[in-house]
């Protein structure tokens, strides 16, 4: 990621909640939350001059103006793991919750 304040921001949203401001990233980082059983709303957004200025300072040149979100998994309660780069071992049970993601620009 490059994001910055005051050019950017990044904020994670789990059901209209804020779970996670990730403004001032410059490196990949990992995030882990908890969200409890059900479908849930997941939205990552990300907002150019979030606080309106009418002029912004000199970009530095290390900034890139963008947000990666990769490797995203949903883990059953308990677990911990990270997932493997293989096949899924079982397909999820019929019935069972799905959480919703949506991502927004």
């Amino acid at each position: 990621s490059g994001v910055a304040m005051p050019y950017d921001d990044l904020i994670l949203y789990v059901d209209g909640v804020i779970r996670d401001d990730l403004s001032n990233m410059v490196e990949f980082e990992t995030k882990q939350i908890e969200v409890g059983p059900g479908a849930h709303q997941i939205v990552w957004s990300y907002r150019f001059n979030p606080i309106k200025l009418a002029v912004m300072p000199p970009l530095p040149d290390s900034h890139i103006g963008a947000a990666f979100i990769d490797d995203v998994y949903f883990l059953p309660g308990g677990l911990a793991s990270a997932p493997s780069t293989g096949p899924p071992a079982s397909l999820p049970v019929p019935g069972t919750a799905v959480p919703t993601i949506a991502v927004r620009p």
